[in-house]
């Protein structure tokens, strides 16, 4: 198991295990990535059902990471992403292994910007 994500234009595509999400989502933690939002978390809705119940709301960024249900991650987001991530792995504060996954990433998330961002799966 883990996560898919997919560039909503061309399809391009990043994999990550529950280790790798869990690791990812710990750096943006660390390096300031704005993953909270004011909307509410899906809980255990499908897509549909949470749509229709949260009046088209998504669900905040840090939502997006912790399930593989289809969110999308908007290019505005990615474009977050990578300017925080960036900024932060200039510090050099991780082992070489997760500092080449966060860098990969990163370079993800900047290429995704003119895609209209990606959807995790």
């Amino acid at each position: 198991m883990g996560y898919d994500l997919y560039g909503v234009v061309d399809g391009r595509y990043f994999r990550a295990n529950i280790w790798g999400m869990g690791r990812l989502r710990n750096v943006m933690i660390d390096a300031k990535v704005d993953l909270a939002a004011d909307s509410k978390s899906p809980g255990n809705l499908s897509i549909a059902a949470y749509y229709a119940e949260s009046g088209g709301a998504k669900p905040s960024l840090g939502d997006c990471f912790c399930t593989n249900d289809g969110w999308v991650v908007t290019a505005e987001e990615c474009k977050h992403i990578a300017e925080q991530l960036g900024k932060w792995l200039v510090k050099g504060e991780l082992p070489l292994e997760d500092m080449l996954f966060v860098q990969s990433f990163t370079a993800y998330c900047r290429g995704c910007v003119d895609q209209e961002g990606f959807t995790v799966h």
